[in-house]
C-alpha cells in the first residue's frame, strides 16, 4: 500500500509540474531580471495581474518573444497597459506585455496601418490567424512607460489561454533567473474584534500590536488578553537582493496551537475575482491612512481562489479558561520566511463600549435595493452592491450628492442622476465630477435632454460642474516655417483643466495624421517618418476637444527637407 501511495504522489507531482512548464519560455529581455512589482501584489481596486520587470529607468530595451506563437490581440490605450501585446503559444498559455514604448518592426507596421485606418491612437485589434506569427527570441517590442505606468518597465503576464486565469510567471521557471535570499518584512500587525462580545486588551476596536525579534530570528508579539471572536491582519512586503522594491508577499499561513487555519498563495486567480481585494484588505484603513493591511480572516464569505485553506474563515474564538498561540508564517517564492508568534489568553474584563453611533446615518441592508430622491438628484443601487450592512452618510442637494466617504468598498455600481430642467446650468456644458479633498475628477457622463447620469463604484462627493473653457495647445518644438527631417518628431503639450481631453485630431495637408498621447506628461507626438508630410512646405492643423465639446485649433506651416 505504501508503494502505491508513493507512486500516486510522484504521478501527481509530475502532472502538476506539467501544468507549469519551467523550461518552455525564455527571458523576455537580455538584462538581469529586476522584479519591481510581484504577481498578485495589492494594488488600487485590483490584484496585480503580472510581474513588473524594471530596467533601471531605461526606455527602448528590446523585448523578445519567449516562445513561438501568434499575436492575438493588440490594445493601445492612453491609460491602463498603454501599448500592450498578447501572444498565444501552442502550449496552452498566452503571454502579455504592457507599457511598451513601441512594437517590433513587423508588428509596428500592422499597428500604424490600423491606427490610420481607424483614425485613432487608441485601438484594439485582434489579428487574424497567421497574420502576425512570432518565433522564439524575435523582437516583439521595446520597453516603455506608456499608459498608467510610474516609470519605464515591462509588465509581463502569463495566462491560461482556455480559462483566461492569470498565473504567476515565477511558476514557469522565472524564479531561476532571480536572486533572492532576503526574508519578507513585517511593518505592522493588527488585531480586530469580530463580534459584539469581543474585547482585546481592554478595548473593542482594532489594535496595533508591538512585536520584537527573538534570538532565534522568530518574532514575538505582545501578549493579548481577549475574549470573543478576533482576527488578524499584516502590513508586510517582500524584498529581493536588490532591496530597491517593496514587493507583494507570495504566501501567508496562519496556525492556531499548531493547526493551520488559513492560507493564501499568490499563484493564480480569475479577473472576475480581482475586485474582491477591497474586502481582502482593510479598505477603510487604506483610505484613511494609506497603510495597506492584508486580512488573515474573512468577516463574511466571498470568492477568492488565492485563499487555499480556511478554518472558521481564519477567525479565532477565544473561549473562557483557554490560552492560545497564534503563528503567522510569511514566505516568498524562494521560501525565505518570516515568522511571528502571538500569545493569546482569555480575559473577561468588561469595558464600556467606546464606539459612538451617529444617529443621522442611514442604516443600509446590503440585501435590499435602494432608491433615494431629493431636490433634483436621484441615487439608486441594487441588492448586494455593498458587501455587508453598513451605516451611510447620504445627503442629496441640488446638483450635488454627498455619498459618504470612500471608506466602504462597493461590489457593484451605484447610479447617480441629476435633472437640470429647473436649474440655470446648461446641460451641453455640464458634467458630473467626483470632488474629494480639493481635487476634481471627470466622471463619464451620459446626457438625455436635461438629465445627466453616471455610474460609480466609489463613494464620495459627486457634483454637477460646467466647463466653458477650451483645451490648451502649446507647441514644444513646432514653429512657423521651421525645418525638419523625416526622423524628427512634432511635439505639443495639450491639457484641459476641468472636464479633460476627449479627442485629438491632427492634419497635414488636410490628411489625418497620428498623434500619440501621453496623459502623464500632457504631450502629443507625431512622427514625421509616418510619411504623410511631403518634401517642402506643409500645412499642419491640430484640433483638440474636451469632454463637453469645447474645441481648440492650432494651425501652422513647416518645411520638410
Amino acid at each position: 500500500m505504501k508503494n502505491y501511495i508513493i507512486v500516486f504522489f510522484l504521478c501527481y507531482s509530475f502532472l502538476y509540474a506539467q501544468d507549469y512548464p519551467r523550461d518552455f519560455f525564455i527571458k523576455p529581455f537580455d538584462i538581469d531580471l529586476n522584479v519591481t512589482g510581484s504577481f498578485g501584489e495589492l494594488r488600487y481596486n485590483h490584484f496585480h495581474s503580472g510581474i513588473d520587470l524594471g530596467t533601471n529607468r531605461k526606455i527602448g530595451i528590446p523585448v523578445f518573444a519567449p516562445a513561438d506563437g501568434e499575436v492575438v490581440r493588440i490594445h493601445i490605450n492612453e491609460k491602463g497597459y498603454g501599448k500592450a501585446l498578447y501572444i498565444k503559444h501552442p502550449n496552452g498559455f498566452t503571454t502579455v506585455y504592457g507599457h511598451l514604448n513601441s512594437y517590433g518592426d513587423f508588428i509596428e507596421k500592422y499597428v500604424k496601418e490600423s491606427q490610420y485606418k481607424e483614425k485613432s491612437y487608441t485601438i484594439e485589434s485582434f489579428p487574424l490567424k497567421g497574420v502576425l506569427n512570432v518565433q522564439k527570441g524575435q523582437i516583439i517590442g521595446y520597453v516603455g512607460n506608456t499608459g498608467s505606468s510610474a516609470g519605464p518597465h515591462l509588465h509581463y503576464e502569463i495566462r491560461d489561454t482556455q480559462t483566461e486565469e492569470i498565473l504567476n510567471p515565477l511558476l514557469f521557471g522565472m524564479n531561476d533567473w532571480i536572486v533572492d535570499t532576503e526574508n519578507p518584512i513585517i511593518n505592522s500587525l493588527l488585531v480586530y474584534p469580530l463580534n459584539d462580545e469581543a474585547v482585546i486588551n481592554g478595548v473593542d476596536f482594532p489594535l496595533i500590536l508591538s512585536f520584537q525579534k527573538q534570538r532565534e530570528g522568530v518574532y514575538m508579539s505582545q501578549k493579548l488578553n481577549a475574549k470573543g471572536e478576533i482576527g488578524f491582519a499584516v502590513n508586510a512586503y517582500d524584498i529581493m537582493n536588490n532591496r530597491y522594491s517593496k514587493n507583494g508577499i507570495y504566501q501567508i499561513e496562519t496556525f492556531l496551537n499548531g493547526s493551520k487555519i488559513y492560507q493564501v498563495v499568490f499563484d493564480r486567480f480569475h479577473f472576475d475575482e480581482t475586485r474582491n481585494i477591497n474586502v481582502f484588505i482593510d479598505y477603510e484603513r487604506l483610505s484613511l491612512t494609506k497603510d495597506r493591511f492584508q486580512k488573515l480572516f474573512k468577516k463574511f464569505n466571498y470568492d477568492l481562489s488565492l485563499i487555499k485553506h480556511e478554518k472558521n474563515q481564519g477567525r479565532i474564538s477565544v473561549q473562557e479558561g483557554d490560552s492560545y498561540n497564534y503563528k503567522i508564517v510569511i514566505s516568498d517564492f524562494h521560501n525565505n520566511q518570516t515568522v511571528i508568534n502571538i500569545p493569546i489568553n482569555y480575559n473577561a474584563i468588561p469595558i464600556e463600549k467606546s464606539q459612538m453611533k451617529n444617529e443621522n446615518l442611514k442604516k443600509i441592508d446590503s440585501k435590499r435595493d435602494y432608491i433615494f430622491q431629493d431636490k433634483n438628484a436621484t441615487v439608486e443601487w441594487n441588492a448586494l452592491t455593498f458587501y455587508e450592512d453598513c451605516d451611510l452618510d447620504l445627503r442629496l442637494e441640488e446638483n450635488q450628492v454627498f455619498l459618504h466617504k470612500d471608506i466602504i468598498p462597493l461590489d457593484k455600481n451605484i447610479s447617480i442622476e441629476f435633472d437640470l430642467t429647473n436649474t440655470e446650468i446648461k446641460p451641453e456644458k455640464a458634467f458630473i465630477a467626483l470632488v474629494n479633498s480639493g481635487s476634481t475628477s471627470y466622471f463619464y457622463t451620459r446626457k438625455n435632454a436635461n438629465v445627466l447620469s453616471t455610474r460609480t463604484r466609489s463613494l464620495g462627493n459627486y457634483k454637477v460642474l460646467e466647463d466653458f473653457d477650451p483645451p490648451v495647445i502649446k507647441p514644444i518644438n513646432v514653429f512657423e516655417n521651421n525645418k525638419y527631417t523625416e526622423n524628427d518628431v512634432l511635439v505639443f503639450e495639450v491639457y484641459d483643466n476641468l472636464s479633460g481631453i476627449k479627442q485629438i485630431d491632427g492634419y497635414i495637408n488636410d490628411q489625418w495624421v497620428l498623434f500619440e498621447y501621453e496623459y502623464k506628461d500632457k504631450q502629443i507626438k507625431h512622427q514625421l517618418k509616418d510619411g504623410i508630410a511631403t518634401s517642402g512646405k506643409n500645412k499642419l492643423v491640430l484640433n483638440v476637444s474636451d469632454n463637453v465639446g469645447n474645441n481648440s485649433t492650432f494651425e501652422t506651416s513647416f518645411n520638410l527637407n
